[in-house]
């Protein structure tokens, strides 16, 4: 009986011994966690307060829908309750006997503004806005956000973001804000989401549509936590006197980066209220995508007819433009580097990208100098209006599912007396038919013009 007692002391031992290894090994992982980040929940849908917030557009295309209070734990990723949105199915158009697709399907606004308890309107410390998203459909769907801010007398939307979520799947879409444009972040009002997903032709006519018409299906999407993830300073980045600017090893180099949407630099492209229907950024840690790295940015760029077609919105743009550009631009640390040698020792600003698209993609990699603002270049074969010159770059045609390193060869054309203002990369979205990605990283300035 002695003995049995002792086995089984010392299997309590043992059982003792592994549980304080697990809780030491989980307060190591928990001390080793990053402090410079702070969370705040903007909207948890526990209460009605949050419900009330979110207000469904209604310049949206065909029947609003409905939104409720989910208490299904099925549906919930944290807290007592979820957002239920109802997509009631929403027409295409059809003109001259021929259906178009309308572009996103339904839209709504998380307002920010004198509209909580606590003060998110000032989102100028605040590295990305995360949403949880839950696809309660047989089909995939594609949730899309921003930010929009109110400066001067004028909004503007600001650094889109978009996911692509998997049937009965969650997906957590975040934009990351660009904290180096800060006065633009000074009065965040409210917070858009679209979602948007394939249309379908009608094979009978029934009230809404006739025989023929594209219309989008029914559809349910669950939304919980919205989240403003700050941070304290502790994430500044040193540049000292390495060559290398932004590796993406860390998600910290992502507050550099913003996305924009232009053609040859026209303001009011960049103006529009677009909701992540053009050109998105996110960090990726898949080793696949990295190029022997720890991360990379990936670009997501949407084809042109996902943009929604509503004038009154400004979801479309312009047909008559031969082209239009998408891209990210690098800016805030510019000034802590010494530019300098791209003219005075033959340097060179690199980056590595990835063509994710199946078909070879051309690329425009270009710098502008402070002094300039924008950097502009007319092509002698071809007479541009002024005001479709086109940025100062360099053009590469990448081929598909390959890495390159690619250069900014126009160094002369910049005067660096006061410094870069950005660097960026875009490519153009008349070639895109369906969602693609380029992936980026290992920014450096290579000098003596040598690796």
């Amino acid at each position: 009986m002695a003995g049995q007692v002792n086995k089984l002391k010392k299997k309590i031992l043992v059982l003792l011994l592994f549980l304080m290894t697990v809780l030491c090994s989980c307060r190591e992982k928990e001390q080793e966690e990053p402090s410079h980040l702070a969370v705040r929940q903007i909207a948890s849908f526990d209460t009605m307060e949050d419900f009330y917030n979110f207000w469904l557009d209604s310049d949206s295309k065909g029947t609003i829908g409905s939104t409720s209070i989910n208490y299904d734990k099925a549906y919930i990723t944290q807290g007592e309750g979820s957002l239920k949105w109802e997509l009631e199915g929403v027409t295409g158009i059809t003109w001259n006997g021929v259906s178009f697709n309308t572009g996103s399907p339904m839209s709504a606004n998380y307002k920010v503004y004198n509209n909580t308890e606590e003060d998110f309107s000032d989102m100028r410390n605040v590295r990305y806005i995360s949403i949880d998203c839950y696809n309660a459909n047989e089909f995939e769907i594609d949730v899309s956000s921003c930010v929009v801010s109110y400066i001067g007398d004028a909004y503007f939307s600001l650094d889109n973001a978009a996911i692509t979520i998997q049937p009965g799947e969650w997906g957590t879409l975040r934009v990351s804000l660009n904290r180096y444009d800060t006065e633009r972040y000074a009065q965040v009002t409210h917070i858009p989401i679209t979602v948007n997903y394939a249309f379908q032709v009608a094979e009978e006519a029934t009230e809404l549509v006739e025989k023929g018409d594209l219309y989008y299906p029914k559809a349910t999407v669950y939304l919980d936590n919205i989240y403003a993830v700050s941070g304290n300073g502790a994430e500044e980045k040193v540049f000292a006197d390495k060559n290398e600017i932004l590796s993406f090893d860390s998600i910290l180099d992502m507050q550099y980066a913003s996305t924009y949407m232009a053609n040859g630099e026209l303001s009011w492209n960049e103006r529009n209220q677009k909701i992540g229907t053009g050109v998105s950024a996110e960090y990726n840690t898949n080793p696949v995508y990295t190029n022997g790295r720890e991360g990379s940015l990936m670009l997501r760029v949407d084809s042109v007819n996902n943009t929604c077609n509503n004038w009154i919105r400004q979801y479309t743009y312009d047909s008559a433009y031969e082209d239009l550009w998408v891209g990210v631009e690098f800016k805030g640390f510019l000034d802590q580097i010494d530019f300098l040698p791209l003219q005075t020792e033959g340097a060179r600003i690199a980056i590595d990208v990835y063509n994710g698209f199946e078909y070879d993609k051309e690329v425009y990699f270009g710098c502008d100098d402070a002094v300039n603002g924008h950097n502009y270049f007319r092509r002698e074969e071809e007479n541009h209006a002024a005001e479709n010159e086109m940025p100062l770059s360099t053009v590469y045609k990448l081929e598909s599912g390959k890495w390159t390193t690619i250069y900014f060869e126009e160094n002369e054309a910049l005067d660096l007396s006061q410094g870069l203002a950005r660097i960026w990369l875009a490519t153009s979205r008349t070639d895109v038919f369906d969602t693609g990605y380029i992936y980026m990283n290992n920014l450096r300035l290579v000098k003596g013009g040598q690796e």
